[in-house]
């Protein structure tokens, strides 16, 4: 009886010795380093199995194991990170606090509002800009059959609202309001309306009538200048 108790166990331990030895062999743990021949080559899940990427001629890879004519490979690189689920980007403090000390244009920054506030109410927005030679700012708009005296209420009202949102942070001497003429016709530019700075800021309230007396006008693109915006029928 132990004879046989005997044999068993040692024909277990061979069948286990030799399922062990048929593991072993279909998969060879390897170590080393080779490179990819093809032109591109498939990277699989597993031997025969789904395709998850490819590697081009060249690439690099830590082998890891074999199985017949598959190894398992190990390739180490870069990707672009925004590409990937669950990315976060991480803060560059360096970048950041040199784009927090550049100064910010104050024009820039008020134009996409000056933009929607004088199509809404005034006309059509043509532009924002400081002239540096001159030193005055230049507002352009575009305005349809409104007359003079509306035209004039604009032209106060909007340099007004300007000078409000950007006047601590600029230094010039003058501001204009350019438009084309009160019928809706002619070219932006053609009617001028301008207010120097100190005049403006001096100002005690934001009328129309006190607005006219610190301005000058023209309407002829600035060749003549009067106290009142004349316009010339012929």
């Amino acid at each position: 009886m132990k004879s046989i108790r005997i044999k068993w166990i040692l024909g277990l331990l061979v069948i286990l010795t030799v399922g062990s030895l048929g593991v072993w062999s279909q998969a060879v743990m390897l170590e080393g380093k080779m490179r990819v021949e093809s032109s591109v080559e498939n990277l699989r899940l597993e031997p025969n199995g789904s395709k998850i990427g490819t590697m081009s001629e060249g690439t690099e890879v830590d082998l890891i194991a074999q199985e017949g004519n598959w190894v398992r490979v190990r390739v180490e690189g870069w990707m672009w990170g925004p590409s990937l689920d669950g990315f976060i980007e991480e803060v560059n403090t360096t970048q950041l606090e040199q784009k927090t000390s550049e100064p910010v244009d104050p024009l820039v920054e008020i134009l996409p509002r000056l933009r929607r506030l004088v199509n809404e109410d005034f006309g059509k927005f043509y532009g924002l800009n400081i002239d540096k030679d001159l030193r005055l700012l230049r507002i352009r708009l575009r305005v349809g059959n409104i007359g003079v005296d509306r035209l004039i209420a604009r032209q106060c009202k909007l340099m007004y609202t300007v000078w409000d949102l950007v006047g601590d942070n600029i230094d010039v001497d003058a501001i204009r309001v350019e438009s084309n003429l009160p019928d809706g016709n002619s070219t932006v530019g053609k009617v001028i309306a301008e207010t120097s700075v100190r005049k403006l800021s001096r100002a005690t309230d934001e009328s129309v009538e006190e607005w006219i007396t610190i301005s000058k006008f023209s309407s002829n693109e600035g060749k003549s200048w009067a106290e009142h915006l004349i316009i010339d029928k012929q």
